[in-house]
């Protein structure tokens, strides 16, 4: 289980923290510390994966909440480390405990117990999200309970150990996600074909408290799966924000609306799925 250092955010008083703090302590019992601790349970073994999907339609054609159809020729990404945890989501916990609107301004959060860690998948894979077929993650050795929440790390290809081939990477041409497609929208056709790098700023690059409710047993045929869910990555994309061109594609250039659209979007938990298939 992974050790966590716990940072005071500065600009916090200490009252608000302490009132934080016991709250959520009073409030259900948690101990505030890191997820160090051991744990028992029966150990098991489960398979993984993960696929493109989309919430209205499906991973290869959709249309946004901004009225653009979109239709994908290619969608890569890396993930990994990716984590399987007992505990509730924090999001979900902390307004139900403090209210809506309180949840996403406590300070506390960073210190929630994430409960134990039913498995977790260390090397870093690329998944092709147009597949017929989910990308095999691997075999996990963990432990029987329920996984409430999955945690998904976004990091740029090489800096975590490879579980896929070499030659797999080469789709993704250096950054943590690739797509390309054709967005339509009253008339207007935007080609556009590019890859993103989340920037590597705090917690960045990863995408915590995706919500879940899987029951993990012993001899359970079956695989865990996250589906990433295209239309709501891109959701709120204007395309017609894109400005530079590579040929005759368009990129996701910094500084755009589509960018920053973008990165929101693969950085939502709401834009992850997951289920027991």
């Amino acid at each position: 289980m992974r050790n966590r250092t716990i940072h005071r955010r500065a600009g916090w008083p200490r009252a608000t923290l302490v009132i934080c703090a016991a709250g959520l302590a009073a409030a259900v019992g948690l101990d505030l510390v890191s997820c160090g601790a051991e744990t028992s349970g029966q150990e098991i073994t489960f398979a993984t994966a993960i696929s493109g999907g989309a919430g209205e339609g499906t991973a290869q054609e959709f249309t946004t909440y901004a009225g653009w159809r979109v239709k994908l020729d290619q969608a890569y990404v890396a993930v990994g480390p990716i984590y399987y945890y007992e505990g509730e989501p924090q999001a979900s916990l902390l307004q139900r405990i403090l209210g809506p609107g309180v949840a996403r301004a406590c300070p506390t959060h960073a210190q929630y117990n994430k409960g134990t860690v039913l498995g977790e998948i260390l090397e870093q894979h690329v998944v092709d999200l147009l597949a017929a077929t989910p990308t095999d993650t691997g075999e996990v050795f963990g432990l029987a309970g329920t996984c409430r929440a999955v945690e998904l790390h976004l990091h740029p290809p090489g800096e975590i150990s490879a579980g896929s081939p070499a030659a797999a990477f080469d789709a993704l041409g250096g950054d943590t996600v690739h797509l390309s497609g054709s967005a339509e929208k009253e008339g207007q056709t935007v080609r556009f074909s590019g890859g993103m790098t989340i920037p590597d700023e705090g917690l960045m690059q990863i995408v915590e408290s995706i919500s879940a409710d899987v029951s993990l047993e012993p001899d359970a045929a079956g695989t865990l799966v996250v589906e990433v869910l295209l239309d709501q990555w891109l959701a709120s994309v204007d395309f017609s924000s894109l400005t530079e061109k590579q040929g005759d594609d368009y990129r996701f250039t910094e500084n755009t609306q589509a960018y920053n659209a973008l990165l929101r979007g693969i950085r939502s938990r709401g834009a992850y799925r997951v289920s027991w298939r």
